[in-house]
């Protein structure tokens, strides 16, 4: 499995009736599906997770069996590493 970490700013569209789009689903619902877009997207994709910099989950699309929280941990802790190693 291969992780990638971007600093970037998710947008999430809005559209005007449910009928036309996402305006009837949370934002939590949202990122689920653009991450499953993302895999679809590419066979090299095979789970993908939005995380915070504390470690916590946002939204995931990770396969079953795969757990969220150690995912979520070992992230936050890659990045924490990479931060440590830019200062030095």
């Amino acid at each position: 499995m291969t992780l990638l970490l971007k600093k970037s700013t998710f947008k999430v569209k809005a559209f005007a009736s449910p009928q036309e789009g996402w305006l009837s689903k949370n934002r939590s619902q949202q990122m689920v599906d653009r991450l499953r877009e993302l895999q679809a997207s590419s066979p090299d994709i095979e789970a993908s997770a939005v995380v915070s910099v504390d470690g916590l989950s946002i939204a995931s699309a990770l396969p079953q069996g795969v757990e969220e929280d150690r995912v979520s941990a070992m992230s936050a802790a890659m990045l924490s590493l990479v931060n440590v190693l830019q200062v030095s």
